[in-house]
């Protein structure tokens, strides 16, 4: 592994365990932080694995945390989300509309978001 693999490596870890530390879920400013740092890791992410996909998603990622409006949809959904997880509900939802985004890329990220949140409280 080159060196600058490795520094990209370490960085992508500290991005990760940026992610351990979850935000009050009722706290929306709290949360759109915590998916800054998520939009970031997915950046170095996609910076270290080849393909398009997981560019993409980190493009729109960043897109949505950027955008008031297209963030306040996806923190409903994200809300509604934490909710069934802590009640021991599937997670029922619908996603809002938002506009300009590929409808597969929302749920892909609504995918990746639920893993992350299973992962991180279940410790």
């Amino acid at each position: 592994m080159s060196a600058l693999n490795l520094v990209r490596l370490i960085q992508l870890l500290r991005s990760f365990l940026d992610l351990a530390e979850l935000p009050t879920w009722s706290a929306q400013e709290a949360v759109r932080k915590w998916f800054v740092r998520l939009a970031r890791f997915a950046q170095q992410a996609a910076e270290i694995v080849p393909g398009s996909v997981d560019d993409r998603l980190a493009g729109v990622l960043a897109e949505i945390v950027a955008d008031p409006a297209k963030f306040a949809a996806l923190y409903e959904v994200v809300v509604a989300i934490v909710d069934a997880l802590q009640n021991d509900q599937p997670p029922l939802y619908q996603a809002p509309a938002i506009a300009g985004i590929d409808p597969e890329l929302v749920a892909l990220i609504l995918e990746l978001v639920i893993t992350v949140l299973q992962e991180l409280l279940r410790r």
